[in-house]
């Protein structure tokens, strides 16, 4: 991981991808999520709120890629077919999609290639992968390996497109323009890489992909152990721990009899 010139959860997550056989999509994902952050070029042309009959066009020209599962994969979706297009400007023009954006993530793209070719890494198949043998299913796994601390699930009874972070308990919303929000699709549990918005209080999710809880159960308890001060040479405080990795059941009924139950438990250990 140190040896990727990335931020250590996308520098996992290209780790990852290697053995679940993924790391082409990753790279595009990872330099895609690097030139937004660190040139705030977005992947999207900017079409102003002023005018709108061509932000209509925008959406609608979007929503050929958007993939109700993920913005990772639609970024993947985008990039192939700007290649297919042979990078032509052209095309970008008409969809709407950002010229310069992708150029730059074809360069970082390139030049982080070559680095994770150096690597050597084994390209194994794990026992996950026999399960979740679809491109995009591999793609959202590696990213539960560097971001799994930034996973959710959806609020019971709360409004569409509330999640309570795993990490904490925070509530949280999907950005208004991801891909999720656009196609008004909801999945039990989800997992972030960028969070937006004034406070955490008031946190909004962009960059969301569609996860299962299983990808998840074993990477959770690590945060158990985990302290940011203690990290970052401060006084260890007390942390409120993870929420519990389990499925998101349908049946009021065993909702409540599960919340009365988890209510017990901390009056109990209080």
């Amino acid at each position: 991981m140190s040896r990727l010139p990335v931020e250590p959860c996308f520098a996992r997550c290209l780790v990852a991808s290697v053995p679940l056989d993924c790391s082409s999509d990753m790279l595009t994902v990872t330099c895609t999520q690097l030139v937004a952050i660190l040139s705030t070029e977005s992947l999207w042309q900017l079409v102003p709120k002023s005018d709108p009959e061509l932000s209509t066009q925008a959406i609608e020209a979007r929503r050929q890629f958007l993939k109700k599962e993920s913005d990772h994969v639609t970024y993947t979706s985008v990039y192939k077919s700007w290649l297919d297009s042979r990078g032509s400007e052209a095309w970008c023009f008409d969809h709407f999609v950002n010229a310069r954006a992708l150029r730059q993530s074809s360069e970082v793209r390139s030049q982080l290639r070559e680095e994770l070719d150096r690597l050597r890494l084994p390209k194994l198949p794990e026992a996950r992968l026999v399960a979740e043998n679809n491109a995009s299913a591999r793609l959202r796994m590696a990213l539960c390996m560097g971001f799994y601390m930034n996973s959710a699930r959806a609020v019971a009874y709360g409004q569409p497109g509330s999640y309570l972070a795993v990490r904490d308990g925070t509530l949280l919303h999907l950005d208004k323009d991801c891909a999720m929000s656009l196609l008004e699709y909801y999945p039990s549990w989800i997992l972030y890489t960028q969070l937006g918005g004034a406070s955490l209080l008031h946190g909004s999710m962009k960059e969301v992909s569609k996860i299962k809880s299983e990808w998840i159960e074993d990477l959770v308890p690590r945060l158990k152990r985990a302290d940011e001060e203690m990290l970052t040479g401060g006084k260890k405080r007390p942390r409120t721990p993870p929420l519990p990795v389990e499925p998101v059941v349908a049946d009021p009924a065993v909702k409540l009899a599960s919340a009365r139950d988890r209510y017990l438990q901390r009056k109990g250990g209080a």
